[in-house]
Parts: structure tokens; C-alpha cells; sequence
């Protein structure tokens, strides 16, 4: 099918600018032309691990990402780029599926490469979120949202998988430590200075405000210090 690779990408994406209003704009801007290199190498990718399935994927994981970086500056949600993933599996698959029976391939194969073609989606969305949440981390606002999650996701009970936090952590710039020390915090005004700390994550505006920050060692009382009012303390561990 390698010959048929540029006629696929063109009606991929004719077929996502029609159906997705987002991304009908003009093919020579910068955006029309991200979407043409996208679509491109996304199809190339595919057909090159089919070959080799050890083959790197560098240059196809950073456009996902960046496609993925693209809708967060726009302010759009992830809605979109999915979608437009599934239009471009949907397209692709009629081709397959035409060179399929054109060819007399065996339903088994059939099969296994419907498989290959979903997981592959799987990898594209995977990485263009990954690109999203790295753009909308970086912004100061979005750094706040991201560690009033993160403190949410410490106190979730039961609790929740140390990898989910460690993967947040480090779109905040947090270091999960070993313990924590949990503070709660009386409705009412907190000091401001209290809150720059940037070790501790803070959520001031909960309904039960609360604090967590690294535990400073045995014995240590810095882990438990007020945030203006009375505070009540506890020690944990993020697992």
C-alpha cells in the first residue's frame, strides 16, 4: 500500500477538515500545514513498524506531542485530536480493508492487523496527550490547577497508585518524598507568604482547606507549621 500512502493522506485529512469545523482552515498556514506533516508521518510510522516492529518513533512521537501542545494553546479540550484520530483510522481502514479482499488476504491477518491499526491509534492519543498536559503545565495558572490535583490525588482514599502521582508530580515539578505531612486547615483567611512555600501543596479555597508538604525528618515540627490560624497535623506516607 506504500504507493498509495500520499492519496490516503490527502483524503484523511480532506476528511477531518470537513467533519471537524476546528480544522478547516487554510492548508498553507501553520496550523494546515502541522496537520498535513502530522497525518503524514503518522501513516508512514505505521506502515514502517508493520515491517519492523522495532523500528524508533521519535519523529512521530514529537509531532503527536506537538499537535497535542497545539490544542492547549488553543484552549480547545482533547475532544478534537481524538477525533480526528478516529477519522483517520475510519479512512484508513477502508483502504486496508479494499486492499484486503483485492489481494485475497486471509481473515486471520485481517484480524491482526485491525489490532495493530487500533493499538497504533492508542499511541498517537497517548502521546498527544502527553503533549497537552505539558503545555497546560506550563503555564503559571495551570501549574496552581495541576497541584490542587495533586493534593486531591495524596489525600484520595483509598489510595491512589504511587504512579499516578509521580506522573503528575512531575508535569508540577513536584519531588514525591517518601512521607508527608498533612495539614488541615480552619476556614478563614491564609497568609499569603504561607503559601509560596514551594515544597508544600496547598488547596485554600477547599471546602476543608488543607496543606501537605514534604516531611523535613524524625521529630521535626517544620512539616506542621500553621498556614495563619489554628492547624491540626498528621504525618503520612505517599506510596
Amino acid at each position: 500500500m506504500r504507493p498509495e500512502l500520499p492519496g490516503l493522506a490527502r483524503e484523511i485529512i480532506s476528511e477531518i477538515r470537513n467533519r471537524i469545523p476546528e480544522y478547516a482552515r487554510p492548508m498553507d498556514g501553520p496550523y494546515g500545514q502541522a496537520l498535513r506533516v502530522g497525518v503524514q508521518q503518522a501513516l508512514t510510522s505505521f506502515f514502517v513498524s508493520i515491517d519492523d516492529p522495532s523500528a524508533p518513533h521519535e519523529l512521530r512521537d514529537h509531532m503527536c506531542r506537538k499537535l497535542g501542545q497545539f490544542e492547549a494553546m488553543e484552549g480547545r479540550s482533547l475532544d478534537s485530536i481524538q477525533a480526528a484520530y478516529r477519522i483517520g483510522v475510519q479512512v484508513g481502514w477502508r483502504r486496508v480493508m479494499d486492499a484486503g479482499l483485492a489481494c485475497g488476504a486471509p481473515s486471520a491477518v485481517m484480524a491482526q492487523l485491525a489490532d495493530a491499526v487500533l493499538a497504533y491509534m492508542d499511541e498517537l492519543a497517548t502521546m498527544s496527550r502527553q503533549g497537552y498536559l505539558e503545555a497546560k503545565a506550563r503555564s503559571a495558572q495551570s501549574q496552581d490547577e495541576w497541584r490542587r490535583r495533586l493534593l486531591h490525588l495524596v489525600l484520595e482514599r483509598p489510595q491512589a497508585p504511587r504512579r499516578a502521582i509521580v506522573e503528575l508530580a512531575e508535569l508540577t515539578g513536584w519531588t514525591v518524598p517518601e512521607e508527608v505531612t498533612l495539614v488541615a486547615l480552619e476556614p478563614g483567611p491564609v497568609r499569603a507568604p504561607a503559601l509560596a512555600d514551594g515544597d508544600a501543596l496547598t488547596d485554600p479555597a477547599a471546602s476543608r482547606p488543607s496543606r501537605s508538604r514534604p516531611q523535613a525528618g524524625p521529630g521535626s515540627r517544620s512539616g506542621r507549621a500553621p498556614l495563619g490560624g489554628r492547624a491540626h497535623g498528621a504525618a503520612g506516607r505517599c506510596r
